[in-house]
């Protein structure tokens, strides 16, 4: 092979090399911008029922169980971190309206920190969770006798 054939293989494999080179820095060094965009559909909104315990009732100085059904109209399932009260906090059925509602509080409730995740809607029918809520309700031990035989409603919403 004489000098001009592999001057010129040479001189072909530095192009080559140089293109490639070139090739890769320009794939590394590009730039673009762009914008995008996406929606979240809202859940409805889930309800909360009360269900009159059996068991854990509430007296003067103790504290009670407060039963509840978690209802979820949506396709999917929903997450609850906790239930607070309400913003309709805590009456007293029409029969004992002499109990003064004061003596009684409520304490928040996260299913000790794992809160609950309630099932989606199975065709027509909304999904739904039971939840038992054991010394959820306190009545302070000087609560008045006009309370005794009272039912209680306490008004509930999901939480943080």
């Amino acid at each position: 092979m004489s000098f001009k054939g592999r001057f010129a293989k040479a001189l072909l494999a530095a192009v080559a090399a140089l293109a490639v080179a070139g090739g890769a820095f320009a794939y590394f060094t590009a730039t673009g911008s762009g914008r995008g965009s996406a929606s979240v559909a809202s859940p409805d909104e889930l309800t909360i029922a009360a269900v009159t315990p059996t068991s854990g009732l509430l007296y003067p100085g103790g504290a009670g169980e407060l039963d509840a059904t978690i209802s979820n109209p949506n396709t999917f399932s929903v997450r609850v971190n906790s239930l607070v009260l309400g913003s309709g906090g805590i009456s007293v059925d029409s029969g004992h309206s002499g109990c003064d509602t004061s003596a009684l509080h409520y304490t928040t409730q996260n299913n000790g920190g794992v809160g609950w995740t309630v099932p989606p809607k199975v065709g027509p029918t909304p999904g739904s969770l039971d939840v038992d809520l054991a010394d959820a309700v306190g009545m302070d031990g000087d609560a008045a006798n006009e309370c005794q035989g009272a039912t209680f409603a306490v008004s509930l919403v999901t939480g943080p």
